[in-house]
């Protein structure tokens, strides 16, 4: 690993100095992009094997980051995603994680006091926290400029990400300035470029209301008030989606009390990952005021929906990704913070408008699954149900959220999922006149319906075999419908049965096949 760093500060200086041989084409061996790339495969495997000297090690870690460090401006534009890559697996090592510190030291660590800590350990970690500011300040620099491009906007947003954790005093700090004050987000009404043909035309949304407001990147104007205030009559409506969305937040209030309740009784969390919370006792520095200040230039380009949202998906990751046991979401720093303010930035978002980034940054949240529910029904109050594109949108959403709760097709669903809005959603969209809105729905109905148990399967089931919908499907102009329908009817509908109770994990891999001995009710036959 020290070789390939001379190697390429070699070649920088010979480039710098316009050695007449590097105008000459080069050999594979001897570019920038090959030194990068076997540098990049070494720090990766760096310190798989038994590792004698760790503070060794360590050091040599972090004398490689540092030189990158300078490197990043002066190498190749098209090479510098390479030295991020370097940089970002330097930081993810294991030798700076203190989950592994403490397992090395018998697990009784005490990191407020020096403990069996040596001064080299600690000094190594000092250093780590150094370069750590230091690259946060280089980047933050290009993250503000106007030639920013998407290797340096996602690397400075890891970066952030990071030091949520490994910078104790920039965790508060960091949800100020990326989560929008109320006000603020109560005014944004921007959507994505390239979807402004939907914005404030949604009427009729799936749940039984209109549409509403939607946000986006880019700050709120006095058009946006305006609707607001003209908008506000209609929205007193119990059928209205603003009246919905207020229900939901109110759930989600009523369910982050209990889960904080719940997880008070899980302190072994804090045990068994200190890299997610130990770094804030005995890990302090005394230039935190200038990484602030740097910070705040950049506190308007974070609060983006688009960064911000990244910005969410960095952390949960960091979370699971170095997580002990099982994950207590509701116990990391600022969990349900970020977690309010992604849910309020979606309820102003129209549902032909949701991006990958935002789309993405929910799928990460739903690791937590029993968040679904809030989720879904934030979906569904935003949806159009006369809009085919919308109600495509839609359906491609919850299949992907579902999928991510409950990767196998038996597996059920949370409990606390908001299944009546849903039932009542499918009721509208399945009456629709467009064929393409009912083969979405019918397809949706499907792939999910294993996931549904007892009462709420009867339910589908019987909202599929209602003599109005039955009529309409089973007799429909379209052959496509008319196939979807029997498909349902026959291989889903018939095949699985009712189940009164879902299966628990070890038969929800089985429940699919065991299922088809079920079978429907005379009534529901007939």
């Amino acid at each position: 690993m020290e070789e390939s760093v001379k190697e390429l500060k070699n070649l920088l200086e010979r480039q710098a100095k316009g050695d007449a041989k590097q105008q000459q084409p080069q050999e594979k061996k001897t570019t920038q992009s090959f030194i990068l790339h076997k540098l990049n495969d070494q720090i990766q495997s760096f310190g798989d094997g038994d590792q004698k000297d760790v503070n060794k090690a360590r050091s040599a870690l972090l004398d490689t980051w540092e030189s990158l460090s300078g490197m990043l401006r002066i190498v190749k534009r098209e090479n510098q995603h390479v030295v991020m890559s370097c940089i970002k697996n330097i930081v993810l090592k294991d030798h700076f994680d203190l989950t592994k510190l403490k397992a090395k030291s018998g697990g009784g660590v005490e990191y407020n006091s020096v403990g069996p800590i040596s001064v080299e350990e600690k000094n190594a970690f000092y250093r780590y926290r150094s370069l750590l500011l230091s690259s946060i300040s280089n980047n933050v620099e290009i993250f503000i400029s106007n030639d920013l491009d998407e290797a340096h906007r996602l690397f400075c947003l890891f970066l952030l990400a990071v030091s949520f954790f490994r910078v104790p005093s920039l965790c508060g700090f960091l949800l100020d300035s990326a989560v929008l004050k109320e006000k603020k987000a109560d005014s944004s009404r921007s959507s994505k470029p390239g979807n402004n043909e939907h914005k404030n035309q949604q009427q009729g949304a799936t749940g039984g209301g209109g549409g509403g407001t939607d946000g986006g990147d880019t700050k709120g104007s006095s058009e946006g008030d305006s609707s607001s205030s003209s908008s506000s009559s209609s929205s007193s409506s119990p059928n209205s989606p603003e009246t919905k969305i207020r229900a939901i937040m109110e759930n989600f209030e009523s369910f982050k009390a209990q889960s904080m309740s719940a997880d008070r009784t899980h302190y072994s969390f804090f045990d068994n990952n200190p890299s997610l919370f130990e770094w804030t006792v005995w890990l302090q520095g005394f230039d935190d005021r200038q990484i602030k200040h740097t910070i705040t230039q950049a506190k308007d380009k974070l609060s983006l929906n688009r960064n911000f949202f990244e910005f969410v998906s960095m952390i949960v990751r960091h979370v699971v990704t170095i997580g002990v046991g099982e994950i207590r979401f509701g116990l990391v720093p600022g969990y349900w913070t970020l977690v309010k303010s992604v849910m309020e930035r979606v309820s102003l978002i129209m549902v032909v408008d949701y991006h990958d980034t935002m789309v993405q940054c929910v799928n990460d949240l739903l690791q937590n699954k029993n968040l679904l529910a809030s989720f879904c029904g934030l979906v569904l109050s935003r949806t159009d149900a006369l809009d085919p594109l919308a109600m495509e949108k839609c359906f491609n959403v919850l299949d992907e959220w579902f999928l991510v709760v409950a990767p196998d097709m038996a597996a059920p669903l949370p409990s606390n999922l908001c299944y009546d809005h849903l039932l009542t959603a499918l009721g509208v969209v399945l009456r629709s006149s467009r064929f393409q809105v009912l083969l979405k729905a019918l397809t949706f109905v499907y792939m999910h319906l294993g996931r549904f148990y007892g009462k709420w399967r009867r339910g589908l089931g019987a909202l599929l075999l209602e003599p109005a919908i039955f009529r309409h499907l089973f007799l429909h102009w379209h052959p496509e419908v008319r196939l979807m329908m029997c498909r349902v009817l026959i291989f889903r509908l018939n095949r699985l049965g009712i189940r009164e109770e879902s299966p628990d994990k070890t038969t929800a891999a089985t429940a699919s096949t065991a299922a088809g001995k079920s079978s429907l009710t005379k009534e529901e036959q007939e």
